[in-house]
């Protein structure tokens, strides 16, 4: 009830935390999905890694591209996170 009142207000739209999701995401993939304090460590590092990427490299308007680029960095090099393990399964 709340959020309906204060939508006409602050111009509520679907995609308004889109940005904090894909900073969150990042962040528990570089730590490890399945690991609490890596997903912490993780996401610590996800901030102090796209603030100086803003800084020096790619400007502020390009901000969120560098979490892209960790998310696609951590997969292709290590898809369980710097802390997550990986699981082997036989058939």
């Amino acid at each position: 009830m709340a959020g309906m009142m204060v939508a006409p207000v602050v111009f509520l739209d679907p995609t308004m935390m889109l940005g904090i999701l894909l900073y969150a995401f990042a962040g528990a993939l570089m730590g490890g999905i399945d690991n609490p304090a890596g997903a912490v460590l993780g996401g610590f590092s996800v901030g102090v890694l796209e603030n100086l990427a803003g800084a020096y490299v790619v400007g502020t308007e390009l901000k969120l591209t560098v979490a892209l680029a960790i998310i696609i960095g951590v997969l292709v090099v290590r898809p369980s996170g710097l802390f997550g393990r990986v699981v082997f399964s036989r058939v």
